[in-house]
């Protein structure tokens, strides 16, 4: 990955002013606004379907809402009367929309249908807004209010920061993505209730619900782990562990040994981690026997990069030398773990479920196995990507982030014929990925353009 720069903003519970870069919609549309992120939290919800956006105060971008008497530029955002990008209603005129009476290619005034968003008595391709009470995408309107995921306007076009002028707040009619927090972050994780990351010099969390964003410890973690109640990372030569919500100003720390310290996981219990030196080791999370972790591997190499965990295995990439998938029953197995998969080009992060082992090769390449092995003969889920990185899966899909070229895709477990989804680009060299049931979530790690972000639905 190279230098990382430092974390470019502090973490306090201060609402946050966050200037969004080029982000771009799966169809090419790019963004560009500036928005109030609620709470400290990133309540700016962009539509990667439409490339619309809804700020708290009735944003509207490309298509944006429409105010009475406002005027937007295509791209700009909306004042507190609402007033859209590209859109027109009353006596307002849009920079691409239409006048009250006529029909525009973007959005319509009262009584013109527009392509992407609708008046009152219009209907929009993408909002699809009816007259009176009708549901928009961001930024759609109506005569009494519509609802939107982001903001929608009334007839005098101020729209809530969760988008509904009319009382009801609406959710996203496609794909909504919300920046969680700014700043590089490099993992991520997440559960029912929060989502955490690491930063260069710190490790995070923040509600999913909203809130200040908590730092659990002032350190330069490598991998990151969770459970129902702690966090865990990787940091230097040494296993930290903090409790979810903090843990004061020193976490605990599980295990320090003589060699630096890679990707952890944790089940069960146990904590996972592998080393330089060429281990794959385990320590109770409440502690290890006698300060003496498990060995659950050795002989291994020394490039030992991502780790995943089940109920029964632990599974680890071997990036050089010659470039492998391996396991080994959480038991031990000294040195002679199980071959998954040899010969690839550079595998960096693993992924597991109940049948399967997934893998990103740097060399550009997505892998599936059968958690048995496949006879040396992997199945190629996608291949000719931008440094494949970080790795998730759930029932349905497999999702990765590429780092070079900007893009998150996914795939279906059972194969896309060569040709994932692209569910994100424009990103800043995304990193880390997680799941959970509704959303995916990602680390950008770019110095500038860096943050973590959320896509629902996944």
């Amino acid at each position: 990955m190279g230098a990382r720069a430092v974390e470019s903003r502090p973490a306090t519970g201060d609402d946050d002013r966050v200037t969004f870069r080029s982000i771009r919609s799966p169809l090419g549309t790019t963004l560009a606004l500036t928005a109030t992120l609620v709470a400290g939290c990133g309540d700016v919800i962009l539509d990667a379907q439409s490339g619309n956006a809804g700020g708290s105060a009735g944003t509207g971008a490309s298509a944006g809402t429409g105010g009475s008497t406002g005027t937007g530029a295509s791209g700009s955002s909306a004042t507190s009367t609402g007033t859209g990008a590209g859109s027109s209603a009353g006596t307002g005129t849009g920079a691409t929309g239409s006048s009250s009476t006529g029909t525009g290619a973007t959005s319509s005034s009262s009584t013109g249908t527009g392509a992407t968003s609708s008046s009152s008595a219009g209907t929009g391709a993408t909002s699809n807004s009816s007259a009176g009470t009708g549901t928009g995408a961001i930024g759609s309107s109506s005569t009494t209010g519509s609802t939107g995921s982001s903001s929608s306007s009334s007839s005098t076009g101020t729209g809530g920061s969760t988008g509904s002028s009319s009382g009801a707040g609406g959710a996203c009619t496609s794909h909504c993505l919300v920046e969680l927090a700014s700043g590089p972050a490099l993992e991520v994780a997440v559960d029912a209730e929060n989502v955490y990351w690491t930063g260069l010099s710190a490790v995070f969390q923040r509600s999913l619900a909203g809130g200040p964003k908590i730092t659990l410890a002032s350190q330069a973690a490598g991998g990151l782990a969770i459970d129902g109640t702690s966090v865990y990372w990787t940091y230097g030569d040494s296993v930290e562990k903090c409790a979810i919500g903090g843990c004061g100003p020193d976490p605990a720390e599980l295990f320090s040994g003589p060699y630096g310290l890679g990707a952890v996981a944790v089940a069960g219990g146990i904590a996972y981690w592998t080393s330089n030196g060429g281990t794959v080791s385990a320590c109770g999370v409440g502690g290890c026997s006698d300060g003496s972790p498990a060995v659950v591997a050795s002989g291994q190499g020394q490039w030992i990069r991502g780790m995943a965990v089940d109920a029964t295995r632990v599974y680890w990439t071997e990036l050089m030398s010659p470039g492998a998938v391996l396991s080994c029953p959480i038991t031990g197995c000294g040195n002679a773990p199980t071959t998954i998969a040899s010969g690839q080009s550079q595998p960096i992060r693993v992924a597991v479920d109940a049948s399967s082992v997934y893998w990103t090769n740097d060399g550009g390449t997505v892998m599936k196995c059968p958690i048995d092995g496949c006879n040396g003969s992997p199945t190629v889920l996608a291949s000719g990507l931008a440094a494949p990185w970080g790795i998730a899966v759930d029932a349905a899909s497999v999702y990765w982030a590429n780092t070079d070229d900007g893009t998150v895709m996914k795939c279906a477990v059972g194969g896309c014929d060569g040709s994932p989804t692209v569910i994100a680009s424009g990103q800043g060299r995304p990193n880390g990925i997680a799941v959970d049931a509704t959303s995916v979530y990602w680390a950008n790690s770019d110095p500038n353009h860096g943050g973590v972000m959320k896509l629902t639905p996944k």
